[in-house]
């Protein structure tokens, strides 16, 4: 199972030219464990410092994945437990899964 959700925080719009805010994806995978049988929900939480970026409900085995701040360095929590960081670079990554 893939959640996709995010919050963008302080896109910049209107008159100007603009371009916005650079942004990167985050992938959280989310294990399986004797504690997180298969299928298990658990909240996912991308957070830069007490700001929560984006976060969302995965069942343990799936992914979740969101946009946040390219200058935003972020620690990535599941279920209130520190589960992986991230510092800011504008690209994108993928926290605690298998390679390949």
């Amino acid at each position: 199972m893939v959640v996709v959700a995010g919050l963008m925080v302080g896109v910049v719009g209107g008159c100007g030219g603009d371009e916005g805010e650079q942004v990167r994806r985050i992938a959280v995978c989310v294990p399986v464990s004797a504690d997180r049988p298969s299928g298990v929900q658990g909240r996912v939480e991308i957070r830069q410092a007490a700001a929560v970026l984006a976060g969302g409900s995965v069942a343990a085995g799936g992914s979740f994945e969101a946009a946040v701040p390219a200058d935003a360095a972020v620690d990535v929590y599941l279920d209130d437990v520190l589960l992986d960081s991230s510092p800011a670079q504008f690209d994108d990554v993928k926290l605690n899964c298998p390679a390949g």
